[in-house]
Formats: structure tokens, sequence, C-alpha cells
């Protein structure tokens, strides 16, 4: 990762008392749901 992506990452988790881990975690899931394709019947 960006070394300027990752401070400004880990200022957010500190700012939100959140672990990186937690916010790259709901942001994956987040983007997996929002792009799943569609289930057949």
């Amino acid at each position: 990762m960006d070394p300027t992506l990752h401070k400004r990452l880990h200022m957010q988790a500190l700012s939100e008392d959140r672990t990186m881990t937690d916010i790259i975690t709901t942001l994956v899931r987040e983007y997996l749901e929002a792009n799943a394709p569609e289930e057949s019947p």
C-alpha cells in the first residue's frame, strides 16, 4: 500500500477508535455485496 494512503488510513482508524483491519474488512464486504453477480432462480 502506498505509504501516504497507509498513514491516512491509520490516522482515520485512530480518530474512529477502530483498527485498520476493521475498516478494510468493512469496505471489502460492502464492495463485494454491491458487486455480487445476480443469483439465478
